[in-house]
């Protein structure tokens, strides 16, 4: 399950960096740090441009609709991959961020995690889109069964791409049996984490006060 995002330091350079193509035709004038992203909100996206060999950055908003009206924010990798075929026809994109949320502790006491991208790297979500004419993409975040260190708070965790896995997870012409060796956990040390604020716990929340751990009796063991 991925509920809540953050991109607390969102720097064009660092993102365009990734090996898509050389860089990113960036379709926005300006990116703003997030500690608290949350499903229905407007977040980003970067996809396949049109013609293009680059990825292309997009606003999007966090869920799909499913028929019965339902927001799906997180999809199954092991379901998106069956039948075989639907993989590559997918509108696949990747999700920048450099961390997520996770619960543990008591229905009467949750306390938030926040696992994230080490030294302030980045992280790339896999995900897919949604754009119908006339109104801006939604999209979904991947998930696929957690890494050891994930699991100990869920047992599902984001896709997450390296730069190499990222031109070919966009690419429309990389062969599905590529894409489905990218729906895999990712190393323990991709990710670090720490006890989170529980302000996380408030979507109107949205500030570096969020990814603060607690002071006191709070702060003790991660698990």
């Amino acid at each position: 399950m991925c509920g809540r995002i953050t991109m607390t330091n969102p720097d064009l350079d660092a993102l365009g960096g990734a090996s898509w193509g050389g860089g990113a035709t960036w379709g926005a004038s300006a990116l703003r740090a997030r500690y608290n992203i949350a499903p229905a909100q407007r977040h980003w996206i970067v996809r396949a441009a049109a013609g293009a060999s680059e990825g292309e950055l997009v606003e999007a908003t966090w869920g799909l609709r499913n028929r019965e009206g339902r927001l799906l924010i997180n999809l199954r990798a092991e379901t998106l991959s069956q039948p075989a075929g639907r993989l590559a026809r997918a509108s696949r994109c990747a999700v920048p961020a450099d961390g997520f949320y996770e619960w543990v502790g008591t229905k009467v006491d949750r306390r938030p995690l926040w696992f994230h991208a080490p030294e302030g790297g980045s992280l790339w979500m896999a995900g897919v889109y949604d754009a119908q004419e006339g109104l801006s993409p939604a999209f979904a975040v991947l998930t696929c069964p957690a890494n050891r260190l994930v699991a100990q708070a869920h047992d599902r965790m984001p896709v997450l791409l390296d730069e190499d896995a990222l031109a070919e997870w966009l690419d429309r012409d990389t062969p599905e049996v590529a894409l489905r060796s990218m729906l895999r956990p990712a190393p323990v040390e991709a990710l670090e984490v720490h006890p989170a604020s529980t302000r996380v716990n408030i979507v109107a929340n949205d500030d570096p006060g969020c990814i603060e751990p607690p002071r006191g009796p709070a702060q003790l063991a991660l698990f």
